[in-house]
């Protein structure tokens, strides 16, 4: 199984002990974890740990040049606009260094991430696209891409009976989110008044398992760089058995059929991701959040 943040928002956080910990969670479970990390968006949270979001880009950029010094075992130190890194060793060292995927919704973001990332963690289908243009443009090989598709689904044997029980869940998580800025640049109205209105806008789609595997099947073989589809597993005051339920569905449904339909029809070096610490029968990770 394999363990990731999505995501840790960097600036608030002591690189140096971000690295650290990074290294201590990749040698505990021999190389499994990915640290993700992102911008933030969040002015309460800012404010609280002392920090101003206006320059949310610099101190992320700073946290991710921290530790990739770090990691690399050296004692040089960094010097940089917001944070500053002292000539220090970081121990312990991981065997096997995580990637640091970095979590995007605009475009700004997304060429962040793939000039400075170890792939990218989407909201949306749509910015494959764009990232993968961003690699271009960064002289990054396209091969060497790696997307984590978070998908606004919900999947259950019958999707619109399961929308009609926590579609109100999933409305007061997307308005929160709109409030505390977490969808600034998207194109997303201000509010949304019904679950509906979420259905109808394309923040989230109902899947049953055949939808599923049609979709994902279809977007894995489009996009060799996706790494992971990943899903909500549980809304706001949504019940653990009713998240539970729909988890064991995908588990159950889903994960068989797309794994299936991928390593049958895959061509050595262009469906499968490149070597890491997975099952051998698999080439994509399916991740509840």
């Amino acid at each position: 199984m394999q363990i990731a943040t999505n995501i840790v928002v960097a600036a608030l956080h002591n690189p140096i002990r971000l690295a650290e910990d990074a290294n201590t969670l990749s040698l505990l479970t021999d190389g499994r974890f990915d640290l993700g990390v992102g911008l933030g968006y969040s002015e309460r949270e800012f404010t609280s740990f002392g920090r101003v979001r206006k320059q949310r880009p610099s101190l992320l950029e700073d946290a991710i040049a921290i530790i990739r010094t770090a990691w690399s075992g050296s004692d040089s130190g960094y010097e940089g606009k917001r944070v500053s890194m002292p000539p220090v060793k970081v121990t312990p060292m991981a065997e096997k260094t995580p990637r640091m995927p970095i979590g995007a919704v605009a475009p700004a973001g997304i060429e962040r991430a793939a000039r400075l990332g170890d792939g990218v963690i989407t909201l949306s289908n749509a910015s494959f696209d764009v990232y993968l243009q961003a690699l271009a443009a960064n002289g990054r090989p396209l091969e060497d891409g790696n997307i984590y598709a978070s998908q606004r689904v919900v999947l259950a044997d019958d999707p619109e009976k399961k929308w009609s029980r926590i579609g109100e869940n999933a409305l007061y998580q997307v308005n929160k989110y709109i409030e505390w800025g977490a969808f600034e640049g998207s194109g997303v109205p201000d509010h949304f008044d019904t679950p509906n209105e979420l259905l109808d806008f394309g923040i989230y789609q109902l899947w049953d398992a055949d939808n599923a595997v049609d979709e994902l099947v279809s977007w894995a073989r489009r996009y060799p760089q996706v790494r992971d589809f990943q899903f909500w597993a549980q809304f706001p005051s949504e019940t653990v058995e009713s998240g539970s339920a729909r988890i064991q569905h995908i588990a159950d449904k889903a994960i068989p059929e797309v794994t299936h339909a991928l390593t049958a029809q895959a061509t050595p070096g262009v469906m499968h991701a490149p070597p890491r610490p997975s099952p051998p029968h698999t080439s994509r990770t399916i991740r509840a959040q």
